[in-house]
């Protein structure tokens, strides 16, 4: 069973002001404004929801991210597996909303990138994993991919 999962989409950041205003946190500390490091905000998850990461990558693309426990998520707990496609597609479905709701932007999440959770700069690397991995397979990868 995997527990903790990554939905990657590539989805335009908001302003910096916009981005505070939603409760994200610049990941980068420096105090002053000429930092050199690509935008990175983080919206902590809580006890029960997933955390959200934007990222900005090197092409000056914009990557949203959720991470967290499905399960969690879902039913309060993650010792409860997901036994039937109707649960999981109920799950992305729930993802999706929490993403609209909370970061103010359309998210698919069934046309998001699957990985287990935080795994997806070490995969992107991998063409093998070029193209998003559908959401209602991906708990049929190999252990190797998983």
């Amino acid at each position: 069973m995997i527990d903790s999962v990554s939905l990657t989409r590539q989805v335009r950041m908001h302003s910096p002001r916009e981005m505070l205003s939603l409760g994200f946190r610049s990941a980068c500390q420096h105090p002053s404004e000429l930092c050199t490091h690509r935008a990175r905000w983080k919206l902590p998850g809580g006890d029960k929801k997933p955390h959200l990461t934007w990222s900005e990558a090197p092409n000056g693309s914009h990557w949203l991210s959720l991470t967290g426990s499905l399960q969690k998520f879902m039913f309060g707990s993650n010792v409860y597996p997901l036994s039937s496609d109707d649960e999981i597609r109920a799950c992305i479905e729930g993802t999706s909303q929490y993403v609209q709701s909370v970061a103010q932007v359309s998210f698919d999440s069934f046309r998001a990138y699957v990985t287990r959770g935080g795994l997806l700069p070490r995969l992107a690397h991998d063409q093998r994993f070029s193209d998003p991995v559908p959401v209602g397979v991906a708990r049929n990868l190999p252990s190797s991919h998983a």
